[in-house]
């Protein structure tokens, strides 16, 4: 369920990123590939049988239960977004100094 959703997201960022949409586009593309290849290379690896992280085994693992829909997305999205989000920003700005905007 989480693999259908997720195939629309770094598409549509693409696409803003085409269009200017961000205030350092070419940054975002970089961070939106990191991010989804996160994704893609623990899948692979799970269905490769190799150590992926206890909370995406969880996932995938209860793909077969009797869980509703929204259940088995969110289980995908939650250990997305808590794991591999921090994981892809960190990848993508090692090194690099991190700039807060206030307003």
């Amino acid at each position: 369920m989480f693999a259908y959703i997720y195939r629309r997201t770094p598409a549509q960022i693409l696409k803003e990123v085409e269009l200017g949409s961000f205030e350092d586009n070419e940054h975002m593309e970089k961070f939106d590939v990191e991010f989804a290849n996160f994704y893609l290379d623990v899948y692979n690896g799970y269905v490769n049988n190799s150590k992926v992280s206890k909370s995406w085994q969880f996932a995938f693992d209860t793909q077969k239960d009797s869980l509703t829909i929204l259940q088995h997305i969110m289980l995908g999205i939650n250990t997305h977004i808590n794991l591999d989000l921090g994981l892809a920003a960190s990848a993508v700005m090692h090194g690099k100094e991190i700039i807060v905007n206030k307003k």
